[in-house]
């Protein structure tokens, strides 16, 4: 017997509706759903959806990247267009001097680099001087739309990205990295910890995080305040679930997730529809919770488990 050597099973977010309809016996060949149907099934999904976010982290919306410091800067907004902070970044040398005031750079590759990409440029005062890119050539020149403020010298560190992190949903860990390979791991602090944190501005190499996440975005703050621009802070995240709008919208899930979305929508549908059959209901909630905790076990990262004694240093965080 032949298999069809394919794994691209899916479904979209329409269908999940129908089949959530079906389900409850809504839709049938002689009931077709009405567009206020489905709009209430769209509004039901993306609610259920953002709920499930409460319930844990999941593993393919994790995601690493790389916030960018500022020397003497210890608060940065995440937020999609404040912080340079980016899940992937390419990173060169200049090839000559870099003038106070020039829009031009000079670079030993252009591999990566692309008009309107972000292009930061080290300088010699300790600063980077962040800008977009205009123009990619001719030869390695690289034009940018914000002028340097400070000399740069040849083979200064040059970096450049297309996306900056919108706000995380929550940071798992982190790491700083001084130089090269050198990195060491932080300590995710609770916000009553570093409030009590008496001198935040202290400079040296950052230590500590506190993530505080606001509606619109998210706000790291460090302690202690960088005292170099070579520092990085290097980040796991859990990422946005993104909106089901249009209804062909593919699922920001793994397709092992189908039939616990589609059955727990189902569950979601029956309060506002007649379904009076209280043993259906049961059996409903019963194969929808099933299928939720399979996916949720499936869901899972193996590694080791350490266990630490509780103390005012690492009670509530992260380790």
């Amino acid at each position: 017997m032949a298999t069809s050597e394919t794994n691209t099973f899916t479904q979209v977010k329409n269908q999940i509706i129908e089949l959530a309809y079906s389900r409850i016996g809504v839709l049938s060949d002689e009931n077709a759903l009405t567009a206020f149907q489905v709009e209430r099934g769209s509004t039901l999904l993306n609610i259920m959806i953002k709920s499930w976010i409460q319930d844990g982290i999941r593993l393919w919306k994790q995601a690493r990247g790389t916030l960018f410091l500022n020397a003497g800067q210890n608060s940065y907004i995440l937020d999609g267009s404040t912080a340079n902070a980016t899940e992937n970044f390419t990173e060169t040398e200049s090839a000559s001097l870099t003038s106070s005031g020039s829009s031009l750079i000079q670079v030993n590759s252009i591999d990566g680099f692309v008009v309107n990409y972000f292009i930061g440029l080290v300088q010699d005062n300790n600063t980077i001087h962040w800008s977009t890119i205009s123009a990619v050539g001719p030869g390695n020149d690289i034009s940018i739309n914000t002028p340097t403020t400070y000399d740069s010298a040849s083979g200064k560190n040059v970096y450049v990205y297309e996306t900056k992190i919108n706000r995380p949903e929550n940071i798992i860990n982190a790491q700083r990295k001084i130089s090269g390979a050198i990195a060491a791991g932080m300590q995710l602090l609770a916000r009553d910890t570093y409030d009590s944190i008496a001198i935040k501005t202290q400079k040296s190499i950052p230590s500590q995080l506190y993530y505080n996440k606001q509606l619109s975005y998210g706000e790291i703050k460090l302690f202690g305040t960088p005292s170099s621009i070579t520092y990085k802070i290097k980040l796991t995240f859990q990422k946005q679930f993104f909106d089901m709008t249009n209804p062909t919208d593919d699922f920001d899930f793994p397709t092992e997730w189908l039939e616990s979305i589609y059955l727990n929508l189902a569950v979601k549908l029956i309060g506002f529809n007649s379904i009076k059959d209280p043993q259906f209901v049961m059996f409903l909630k019963e194969e929808a919770a099933t299928a939720l905790s399979l996916a949720k076990q499936y869901d899972d990262d193996m590694g080791s488990v350490y266990f630490y004694p509780a103390d005012d240093n690492n009670r509530g965080t992260y380790l």
